[in-house]
């Protein structure tokens, strides 16, 4: 069986790319992490009326997780000395963030050969908030950096212990946060509604994929497009469409589950990575099993991994037919969509069915990603 039977996918109709098809994604504009540190530049800075000095300067805290107020705390450190920058990111076991993750984006902020960021291990009776000048001093002291900075760059007031027992000068930046009035608990509490304020490299961590699934002609291309452009986020093509239109044979089990489905992983993966809040995936892994089952119902169903779902599913019922009259399959598109019910819900994801005229789907697919986004789904993996 295949598509000997069922023409749908493939033949010569399809104006594709050479082949093998490229992933296709959208992304609408996005600021990458240096332009996003350029908004700590400016007034902000020079109000500040720093002077360089010949010794190094020392930033520290938990940074869990890092934001734009801590990209303003390190850019001040910076004009402050003509030798180096310290930034010592604290960590124990159980935060928001591990430490290396925290420090390998800081290092993508900082770009800087004269910027050292370093990962300083500590456990849970290790005080990371308010400093104990006595610990901090010991934990200084045995870290060597005494012989490379003479200067804390701090917005905390409560440092200058701290610092008087260090022998560090302290530099006292914005102690009312007024320039940047932004926290890393804030950011643990809601990521998506501190979307701007965190660090760039760390939104994939929090972003999250909307899947739209369903049988041909119910018009989730065009709706996926048009949530693109409402949420002003990234949108990832079909690939099994794109892969079936360069095949000048009929379609195989294994065209399917190997080649469109490394496809649909890479398609996935690039909207994640370029998602604002969460982004749109059009027909993902879900939906190409679904195919899979239609298409070769004599062959074993593949699974999908925990982490190949997409987060939350808009699952499109079946519309009256607008297409080629030999392409119609009616029975075949309501078996689908039941399947696809049984499947969202054995493997317990959170789907909303859209139903209705082809021009209220769209308005429906809003509505229902709203009420999605308020179910807080970043707190879920």
């Amino acid at each position: 069986m295949g598509l000997e039977l069922f023409d749908w996918y493939g033949g010569g109709s399809y104006d594709t790319e050479p082949w093998p098809p490229e992933i296709d994604v959208s992304r609408q504009p996005a600021e990458g992490t240096q332009r996003w540190a350029d908004r700590t530049t400016g007034e902000a800075v020079r109000a500040l009326n720093l002077a360089r000095k010949k010794r190094g300067a020392l930033v520290l805290g938990r940074f869990d997780p890092p934001h734009l107020g801590h990209a303003f705390l390190i850019r001040a450190a910076r004009e402050t000395t003509e030798t180096k920058v310290v930034v010592a990111v604290f960590s124990r076991p159980g935060d928001f963030i591990e430490g290396s993750a925290r420090v390998s984006a800081l290092k993508t902020l900082v770009a800087h050969r004269a910027t050292e960021v370093l990962e300083v291990k500590v456990d849970e009776t290790f005080p990371t908030g308010s400093p104990d000048p006595e610990r901090w001093v010991s934990w200084f002291k045995a870290s060597g950096l005494d012989a490379k900075v003479g200067a804390l760059v701090s917005s905390d007031p409560n440092a200058e212990a701290f610092a008087k027992a260090a022998g560090l000068e302290l530099i006292l930046v914005d102690p009312a946060r007024q320039s940047f009035p932004i926290s890393s608990t804030a950011i643990r509490a809601d990521p998506w509604a501190t979307w701007d304020a965190l660090l760039p490299d760390l939104h994939p961590r929090f972003a999250r994929l909307v899947g739209l699934i369903g049988p041909e002609g119910g018009g989730k291309s065009t709706v996926a497009r048009a949530l693109g452009a409402h949420f002003k986020t990234s949108v990832g093509a079909e690939y099994l469409e794109r892969l079936a239109g360069g095949l000048s044979r009929a379609m195989q089990p294994a065209d399917v589950s190997g080649d469109a489905f490394s496809g649909q992983r890479q398609t996935n993966g690039q909207v994640r990575l370029s998602a604002r809040r969460f982004g749109i995936v059009d027909s993902d892994l879900a939906n190409l099993k679904l195919w899979f089952e239609r298409l070769f119902p004599q062959e074993k169903p593949f699974e999908l991994k925990a982490d190949q779902w997409c987060h939350h599913y808009l699952l499109f019922d079946d519309h009256p037919w607008t297409g080629a009259p030999a392409k119609d399959q009616p029975e075949a598109r309501r078996r689908m969509v039941h399947d696809a019910i049984q499947m969202l819900e054995a493997n317990g994801k959170s789907y909303v069915l859209i139903d209705g005229p082809r021009e209220g789907r769209l308005k429906k697919s809003i509505d229902a990603i709203e009420a999605w986004v308020k179910t807080k789904p970043w707190l879920r993996p």
